[in-house]
């Protein structure tokens, strides 16, 4: 064979056909592999293992292919394929769209020599559940042939093609790589992919392999496993190659001996008395520790005991009689008999406590109602549950709660000399209607969010209550020393674990009213000033708590209700103990823990975020292959996710009243009862468990469980909507990809409205108030012409939640003086929106309570005024807030005043920096600003003279200086991008040359709807106050110079004002001083431009005309498209044509052809920006 035959491809085809098959195979969503990580670490360290497939894979393997290579490796790569298959779930979705790389086959030639090209061939397979193993294979098969008859196209050019990014040495369109050596050459040594699979022939047809994978990102037993996965699925599918590959199972003897040892927790023995009697030792044990403080009171074991007493007694005394007067052989100490169910109506505080702890000495079960919850909610609950007794106190007395229900009220006093108060007045409330009966181990009943649009009512018996209280005090480390903040609401089963964990141990529960102890800087105020050891707080909660500070009392955080991120998990793991913890209602509240690592360098997993643990004491865990239907009784290999199945002694009772849901998610599997917990889980190699999510539509949002349906069913009864989805969306706060970054969740629900109907999210919002409690209202309603839906049809749920939110106010008033800006820039950044106007409001746009901590911190940040978080709930909207801050701020010295302003912002790009035109303000330039972004931030710079004690600057050159100097220190390297309207077209070119003069490049000069100078000579100087005043409300307010002739400079300005105030373009507060001090810039700026004599500048410049200005400009400069800059312009000037007249360019909707010529000259290559003077006329055509 001739020398340069040697590296002659197996098969041949030219570039063009091989570029367009690769393009048509990966232009479709492609899966990630579902490898499952340890770790984000993406060091090239790699480990290894290595041997022989077992003997019975291996002889299938040979048997199917007759020993051919090639469908040996075929073989290969569908079970590898099928095995990443398993590791993911998609409950929307049964086809997955995985990819993993092979090697370029070699080729023997006639020398016997081997040569191939280092290649990599992306093999995308798309299998739907119902396909077979044969199916696989043989499409596999033809992806591998079509693949290898493309293979001279370079992997990296595949990766530069589609724009794809490959960052932290990573690569970018597939995780895995199988080669086999009997086929393939290696394999590009840049490759960057996680795992790698080698196949080697053996004698005897014995097939070797070894598994290499980054040392960092998977634990070391994760490569024995998925060897022995991969073969334990092989030898199913080989053995019967029409089986389904749905049923093919990965569970082996590895993952027997890691899921035997971890899924039940430990065996402990549980007390023999009942809770009451608990609580007598308790008292017996302590009397004389506090209990309970709240702001006002401190109560000790014994006088908490007192009150118990006292509380118990008059219940003991109603009971009796009305059991009695129902049922002659009803007794109420009875444990033989139902149980009575007794309503507590209160609000955080000792009166809570104290009734509680009655109920159960009086043998009843308790049923939690927030006084805050709505009526309807609170009706419902009463009726479903067939609670006929209320316990609550005077001021929120229950009285009307349900419609045509006869009721009565006990009002009784108990003498509390340890309180402020005195005495503890307390009212029960009876309702005249039908009872239910319910099992006496019930110690209470609680409510959880409904998927029918009704909340369900989850029976806890006294035996899982017991068994919490015994796990969580060993785990959080509780004693007669802890002080434990009740921090939820008696609505929510975490209260409960707050309450009994803290009493039973006897340590301080500290109480406080919610509104007191929101997360930020009160809920630490709170904890420091009480001494708080512990406290459960969602991560959301977490995240607002300032870390920075120390705290030497605090000793034990739990995390829980959502889960956690690594960042939020890093900021605490050393400062004390964090327990990340996770449990249903239904499973009394916890069922796994697991403490975080305090160092990050001892924990594999701190850049995924904690896992969920182990499961507690006396509790045990499957997790089992997800089913719509009956729970498939298939055991999860380790790293495959499934549905989480819990039991032992937390498991509820059941539901109360749902039958059919009892049915679906209390189950019984080989004779043990379970809970469907509907969470997505999957089993790690060291036997703890990792959430993944939900196989439902269930949300967990800021720590609360909702049923979207609930709130949708809500929805679809207020008149004129036609379709409702609810979804959580993340919000982003802080830094990105820093430890500060947060990531809150807030609830938006999109609804089509009928047509005709003209109903606004407001209208709907306050609808829902009465219909749905707090935590379940939609931050956001959002109102959009159709639900977006998936290939087949479903609610596409995924692009909801990526959906970009507008403002939502029909009339947009731009923020109009720099506060309203820098407010709304804030709003902008934390709610993800794109626009933000002057009277847009917080909680319309999806503000929500734990955000508005971020702002308010925000607004410290700022502007130096520390305002509460009330603040906002007062004065929602950007110029509200804005007038607040005005009133609170001091006046800022000369010397702290920049002109620099940011519009808009990013973390890392440099701005395009913009200069005021004669009404020296920047805000002319918002909407443009958003247009430009994400391509390019937008720093205004506005004109001195405009603060109080400023006077103005006199000349353009000394301007230019002034802005130059400035600019430098903002931005003190790289190139230079400026723009300029109006006047601000002049400044800015005389700005450019200053900074060529200082060595710096400039990158972009734009002009808009600047002249020369030059062109104007003499013509400004006949201006008077009049005409520059009618000039300043161009676009904005319609004033005839004429008529402002022959009055004095006030009147003239307070007619003005009135003028622009009609037109909402005046912030609140707006004075005649600052009306003033704008004419006075402006008549300096006017002047400055007629002394002017403008230098010649190096470069190109970019000049953007209005159409609707095309005849004066005819008559003021003749055919010189450039308005007389070509006599200063040493480069090419490049000339834009946009909509509107001198004033409405730069406003809607005008301007967003504008934002158009701007991102496409700003983003260009400079070379491709060149054009000549002489074809500017051509470039405008």
């Amino acid at each position: 064979m001739p020398e340069q035959n040697k590296n002659t491809l197996l098969f041949d085809a030219n570039t063009i056909a091989a570029r367009d098959y690769w393009q048509r195979s990966l232009s479709k969503a492609i899966d990630r592999s579902n490898l499952p990580l340890d770790s984000n670490n993406t060091a090239m360290d790699f480990q290894s293992v290595s041997g022989q497939l077992n003997a019975e894979v291996s002889e299938l393997i040979q048997k199917i292919s007759q020993g051919g290579h090639f469908l040996i490796y075929t073989i290969i790569v569908s079970g590898v394929h099928l095995c990443l298959r398993r590791y993911g779930f998609d409950a929307d979705n049964d086809t997955q769209n995985i990819s993993i790389v092979t090697g370029s086959p070699a080729r023997k030639h006639d020398d016997d020599v081997t040569s191939a090209v280092d290649n990599a061939l992306p093999i995308v397979s798309t299998l739907n559940e119902g396909h077979s193993f044969k199916d696989a294979l043989m499409q596999i098969r033809t992806q591998l042939l079509d693949a290898y008859q493309h293979q001279h196209y370079s992997w990296q050019q595949i990766i530069d093609d589609f724009s794809l990014a490959a960052p932290d040495n990573r690569c970018p369109l597939f995780d895995v790589a199988v080669t086999y050596d009997a086929i393939h050459g290696s394999l590009p040594a840049t490759l960057n992919n996680d795992i790698s699979l080698f196949i080697t022939s053996g004698q005897n047809g014995v097939l070797n392999y070894e598994l290499q994978a980054r040392k960092h990102r998977f634990n070391e037993a994760r490569l024995p496993l998925f060897m022995e996965h991969l073969q334990n699925l092989l030898k199913q599918a080989l053995g019967n190659p029409t089986r389904a590959i749905n049923t093919l199972d990965l569970f082996g003897p590895l993952d027997q001996d890691i899921v035997q040892k971890a899924q039940n927790g430990p065996a402990i023995p549980l007390p023999d008395e009942t809770l009451t009697e608990q609580w007598l030792q308790i008292v017996s044990a302590h009397p004389g520790n506090i209990a309970v403080t709240t702001q006002q009171d401190r109560i000790s074991y014994h006088e908490l005991d007192t009150l118990i007493r006292a509380i118990s007694s008059q219940l003991e005394a109603f009971l009796n009689q009305s059991s009695t007067q129902s049922d002659p052989q009803h007794q109420a100490n009875d444990p033989s008999v139902d149980k009575r169910l007794i309503g507590l109506y209160f609000r955080p505080g000792i009166e809570q406590v104290a009734s509680m702890l009655a109920t159960l000495d009086q043998n009843a079960a308790f049923l939690p109602l927030d006084p805050d919850y709505p009526s309807d909610r609170i009706e419902h609950m009463l009726k479903d549950s067939g609670c006929n007794v209320i316990l609550s106190t005077q001021a929120d007395a229950p009285l009307g709660l349900l419609e045509n229900v006869k009721s009565s009220a006990k009002q009784f006093e108990i003498p509390a000399p340890m309180l402020e108060s005195g005495t503890l007045t307390l009212t029960l409330t009876v309702l005249e209607h039908p009872g239910a009966h319910y099992p006496s181990e019930l110690a209470y009943l609680i409510y959880t969010s409904g998927s029918t649009g009704l909340p369900k009512g989850v029976k806890i018996k006294a035996t899982a209550l017991s068994n919490l209280i015994s796990a969580q005090i060993r785990e959080f480390e509780l004693d007669a020393t802890s002080s434990t903040l009740q921090f939820a609401s008696l609505n929510f089963d975490a209260s409960i674990s707050e309450m009994f964990t803290s009493l039973w141990s006897g340590g301080n529960l500290v109480v406080f009213p919610r509104d007191e102890i929101m997360p930020g800087p009160d809920l630490y105020h709170a904890i420091s000033e009480f001494g708080v050891t512990h406290i459960t707080l969602t991560p959301s909660s977490l995240a607002l708590l300032p870390h920075e500070q120390t705290n030497d009392d605090l000793k034990t955080i739990i995390v829980a209700g959502e889960q956690c991120s690594a960042e939020i998990a890093n900021r605490w793991r050393h400062r004390c103990k964090l327990i990340n913890a996770y449990g249903p209602t239904e499973a009394t509240v916890c069922t796994t823990m697991g403490v975080v690592p305090s160092q990050p360098e001892l924990d594999r997993s701190a850049t995924l975020g904690p896992d969920i643990g182990q499961p507690i004491q006396n509790v045990s865990c499957r997790i089992v292959a997800p089913s719509d239907s009956e729970p498939a009784v298939r055991d999860c290999a380790v790293g495959v996710p499934g549905e989480l199945l819990i039991s032992g002694l937390s498991l509820a009772l059941g539901y109360h009243n749902r039958d059919e849901d009892q049915q679906k998610k209390f189950i019984t599997l080989d004779g043990v009862p379970f809970y469907r917990s509907g969470d997505l889980a999957s089993w790690q190699p060291d036997g703890r468990i990792r959430h993944m999510g939900r196989i439902d539509r269930q949300l967990k949002v800021r720590g609360f469980r909702i049923e979207p349906e609930e709130i949708e069913s809500k929805l679809l009864k207020i008149k004129g909507i036609q379709q409702a989805a609810t979804v959580a969306q993340i919000v982003t706060t802080g830094p990105k990809e820093t430890a500060l970054t947060t990531e809150l969740k807030r609830l938006v629900a999109f609804v089509v409205l009928q047509p005709g109907c003209n109903l606004a999210a407001t209208e709907i919002k306050t609808s829902l108030e009465t219909a749905l409690p707090e935590f379940m209202r939609p931050d956001l309603i959002n109102i959009i012409p159709q639900i977006p839906v998936s290939p087949s049809g479903k609610v596409d749920y995924a692009q909801l939640e990526r959906l970009d939110i507008q403002s939502t106010n029909t009339h947009f008033i731009a923020p109009r003086d720099e506060i309203e800006l820098k407010v709304a820039s804030i709003w902008k950044r934390l709610l993800n929106c794109r626009n933000v106007g002057a009277t847009d409001n917080f909680f319309a746009l999806g503000g929500f309570s734990l955000l508005a901590v971020r702002l308010m911190s925000a607004i410290q940040q700022t502007f130096s005024v520390n305002l509460p978080l009330t603040t906002l709930f007062e004065y929602p909207t950007v110029e509200q807030l804005s007038a607040k801050i005005k009133s609170h701020q001091q006046q800022l010295e000369s010397s702290e005043w920049s002109p620099l302003v940011v519009i808009t912002s990013h973390e890392t790009q440099n701005p395009l920096y913009i200069i005021h035109p004669t009404g020296a303000t920047v805000l002319c330039y918002y909407h443009l600003a958003n247009q430009l972004m994400p391509d390019m931030p937008v720093t205004g710079i506005q004109a001195q003279g405009i603060e109080p004690g400023q006077n103005p600057i006199e000349s353009i050159p000394e301007m230019a200086r002034y802005y130059a100097e400035q600019i430098c220190q903002d931005q003190p390297e790289g190139p230079l991008h400026l723009a300029g309207w109006s006047f601000g077209g002049v400044a800015v070119f005389e700005l450019a040359v200053h900074l060529q003069e200082r060595g710096r490049e400039i990158a972009f000069l734009g002009l808009i709807d600047a002249y020369a100078p030059d062109v104007f000579q003499g013509k400004f100087a006949d201006h008077d106050d009049a005409e520059i005043i009618a000039s300043l409300l161009g676009g904005i307010a319609e004033v005839d110079p004429d008529a402002l002739r022959g009055k004095d400079t006030e009147t003239q300005l307070n007619i003005a004002i009135d003028a622009t105030r009609e037109a909402q373009a005046l912030p609140m507060g707006f004075s005649i001083e600052q009306a003033r001090r704008i004419l006075n810039v402006s008549k300096q700026n006017y002047h400055a431009v007629e002394t002017y004599q403008p230098r010649t500048y190096n470069g190109n410049l970019t000049l953007f005309r209005p159409q609707g200005e095309a005849h004066f400009a005819e008559e003021i400069c003749g055919q010189d498209q450039t308005l007389g800059w070509h006599n200063w312009v040493t480069g090419n000037i490049t000339v834009h044509m946009t909509p509107g007249h001198h004033q409405t360019m730069v406003l809607p909707p005008n301007v967003e052809n504008l934002g158009e010529l701007f991102r496409a000259e700003l983003i260009k290559d400079p070379e491709s920006k060149e054009m000549s003077n002489a074809n500017v006329n051509k470039a405008m055509q």
